[in-house]
């Protein structure tokens, strides 16, 4: 037991489940998320409207939720409404952004 309460004394946040990538707006319904983008390059997307949650119905897995976002910057909204899914990634897998950057590059095959 004294190790149980000892491990969540000093686990870090994301180790206890929270996502530090997520703010929980002052309405305590929306969030600013932070993406990581391939280039490096950091954005925010506010949350607008929770579409489709189907990964938080099960005990285990991605937690998947897929939401209307915009972009924010400066502290102000621009640009039009997003889809943006959010989902938990094993530490041993590539985010599919990688995934599909590979699937972008490839070189089309002309020949039939």
């Amino acid at each position: 037991m004294i190790h149980f309460f000892l491990s969540l004394t000093y686990a870090r946040i994301d180790q206890l489940g929270w996502d530090p990538t997520m703010t929980l707006l002052d309405d305590g319904q929306n969030f600013d998320i932070r993406v990581d983008g391939v280039d490096g390059a950091q954005r925010i997307y506010r949350t607008l409207e929770l579409l489709c949650c189907p990964g938080l119905r099960d005990i285990r897995g991605k937690g998947t939720r897929v939401w209307k976002a915009i972009l924010v910057q400066n502290n102000e909204v621009c640009g039009d409404p997003v889809i943006l899914k959010d989902a938990w990634v094993d530490s041993d897998h590539r985010p599919e952004g990688y995934t599909l950057d590979e699937i972008h590059t490839l070189p089309l095959n002309t020949e039939t």
